[in-house]
């Protein structure tokens, strides 16, 4: 496997853990494995690119950009990364693009490919926070649950770093909420 030159070594080996993580809760949850790998693979190739650069391809691909994304155009890097992926990588697949562009904020709507990349995201063997390993667990006997408590964790690290969490993360956990 080629090494994508634009990511740091560092961001590189989170995006292969994604990948393969995601492919293994694919399996599980019964998924096309292959794309979960690929939109795992894939999903932060943005991520390092200048915030001058992410606005400008947002810019000439009619994105709309909120608030809260002009405050802090990092959040736009799931959408940049689906746009770079199919323009240089050849991705065109609307279930992986969706995946990638869905796994920095959620949504309300999401399909198993989106929740399986948005939470194999946040609960890679590679992160270490305290819940991740929990969550691990529990993505292999619940996925929504495992979802939600990845979406609380985030909201609340947020919160602890005085940061208001983006409408569509609310959104998507209230959405959850729905679910039990």
């Amino acid at each position: 496997m080629i090494k994508i030159e634009m990511l740091s070594e560092k961001r590189w080996n989170h995006c292969r853990s994604v990948a393969s993580f995601s492919y293994e809760l694919a399996k599980h949850w019964g998924v096309d494995p292959i794309k979960a790998y690929l939109a795992g693979l894939f999903h932060d190739i943005a991520r390092e690119m200048p915030v001058e650069q992410q606005l400008k391809l947002a810019q000439n691909h009619g994105l709309s950009i909120s608030e809260a994304e002009k405050k802090d155009p990092i959040l736009l890097h799931g959408a940049i990364s689906a746009i770079v992926a199919q323009e240089n990588y050849g991705i065109n697949d609307g279930e992986i693009l969706s995946a990638m562009e869905k796994h920095t904020l959620g949504h309300e709507s999401m399909c198993t490919l989106d929740k399986i990349i948005f939470l194999a995201d946040k609960i890679e063997p590679l992160r270490d926070y305290k819940e991740a390993a929990t969550l691990r667990k529990l993505a292999m006997k619940n996925l929504d649950k495992a979802l939600l408590g990845a979406v609380e964790s985030s909201i609340k690290y947020l919160q602890n770093h005085g940061l208001t969490p983006h409408p569509r993360t609310l959104a998507m956990k209230n959405n959850l909420y729905k679910e039990f």
